[in-house]
């Protein structure tokens, strides 16, 4: 029996008297045509002893969850042994047919897997058999996989990653409602293929089927008051990442593989730290937020920011009324170690641009300093801000062919307001 999961394939043979018998969720997952297999699983029905020399390098103990509160229960779950030849996986299935374990000699792409059964039927993906089987598979192929939902729209693949909990569920059904197709709302595997990172489904549900897009880009998300994205990259896009994906620390080749594969992905594609409301809004904000020519210009307006030279923008919006107005001209000095304090007025990093807008306090939390910054004339306060987040300072403006400081905010933001819908509605009355 042959499985196609994630352009791999897993091929399970068992003696004369065992019968194999996967889930349901697997069904759509067979192969119907013949070819070479990425790894061969022989599977027995008997029991096995772990040699002398093995030693334990990891414990999983069941992690059960109670009226919304994660425990650990003690209980064993599965757990990894090693000596110098084999890789060791005992699991307990929570059905009590006893322990499960997988060998995986060093260098080789055949398995055993041993059930110890007594019947003649034996399913050989028994959870957690199935994604131990995919994340060590995963890992000898360089690929990734991720506790992560994912989107196909129009040919791109979207992925959505964040801790349990931070939504990417919720965004799952909400691009399903809007009929764009869901991948998968809760693990996939990102293999690169003729150069290319794409996002593949895991059979996890009774009704999934193979799915997959090429990746184009990755939200690490957690819900928020508003739907605000924020590019990152290099290390810390790196990290984001990494900290989502299904991986074993005790075992460096392991580790080090994972690291470089990671890295290449969040080099080729880009990676947003995503707050959303979790409403038909952000499928609106996300689908519409591309315009390739400002994506451009923004990215090298940025480039040049980091570079130390400063670049104007035009301003948009009413949110810095009376010290930025619609039609001026915003001049963003790189910060270059300047030191940031209240009252200065900042360009924030956000997905296709800047938005411009004043530090109200600066909070140090845990060793990080975090920016709270609002707009003049804006109802609501920004999330709090990283100085990664920061593309540099504005201190003028140049607005009808000549320059002017920005000035320190002297009114209430209620005041600025409604200053800025009257001034807005007489010049429509104007024209």
């Amino acid at each position: 029996m042959d499985l196609l999961i994630a352009t791999f394939r897993i091929r399970f043979e068992a003696g004369e008297d065992t019968n194999l018998l996967p889930g349901e969720r697997f069904g759509a997952f067979k192969a119907t045509e013949a070819g070479d297999a990425d790894v061969t699983i022989a599977v027995s029905k008997s029991g096995f002893d772990l040699p002398g020399d093995a030693v334990k390098v990891f414990d999983a103990p069941l992690v059960e969850e109670e009226n919304g509160r994660v425990i650990i229960s003690g209980k064993p779950f599965w757990c990894v042994w090693k000596n110098d030849e084999s890789t060791f996986v005992m699991t307990y299935p929570s059905d009590g047919t006893g322990e499960k374990v997988l060998v995986m000699k060093e260098n080789s792409s055949v398995w055993e897997l041993f059930m110890n059964s007594t019947g003649d039927t034996v399913d050989p993906l028994i959870y957690p058999l199935d994604g131990l089987i995919l994340y060590y598979l995963a890992s000898k192929k360089s690929a990734v996989m991720v506790h992560a939902s994912a989107v196909n729209y129009n040919g791109r693949g979207w992925l959505f990653s964040g801790r349990s909990g931070n939504g990417k569920t919720t965004i799952a059904k909400l691009f399903d409602n809007q009929g764009v197709e869901v991948i998968h709302d809760d693990r996939v595997i990102l293999v690169k293929q003729e150069g290319r990172w794409f996002i593949h489904s895991t059979p996890v549900y009774q009704d999934d089927v193979p799915r997959n897009a090429p990746l184009d880009h990755i939200w690490i998300i957690e819900h928020g008051r508003s739907n605000v994205s924020i590019p990152v990259e290099g290390a810390i896009a790196t990290a984001m990442v990494l900290s989502n994906c299904i991986q074993q620390t005790w075992e460096g080749v392991a580790a080090e593989t994972l690291l470089n594969a990671v890295e290449d992905v969040t080099t080729a594609t880009q990676v947003s730290h995503l707050s959303f409301v979790p409403d038909a809004s952000i499928c609106r904000y996300l689908i519409l937020r591309k315009e390739e020519e400002k994506e451009s210009v923004f990215a090298v307006a940025l480039s040049m920011l980091r570079d130390g030279r400063s670049v104007t923008v035009a301003a948009g919006g009413i949110s810095m009324w009376p010290a930025i107005q619609p039609d001026d001209r915003v001049v963003i000095e790189p910060l270059s170690g300047a030191e940031l304090s209240a009252g200065d007025v900042v360009a924030l990093i956000r997905l296709g641009g800047f938005v411009v807008h004043r530090i109200k306090k600066i909070i140090i939390h845990d060793g990080h300093i975090l920016y709270e910054t609002q707009g003049d004339s804006a109802r609501v306060d920004d999330h709090l801000s990283e100085v990664y987040e920061i593309a540099g300072v504005v201190r003028e403006v140049i607005r009808e062919g000549s320059q002017q400081m920005i000035k320190h905010r002297r009114m209430p933001v209620f005041v600025n307001r409604l200053m800025a819908l009257l001034a807005i509605q007489l010049s429509f009355i104007e024209k």
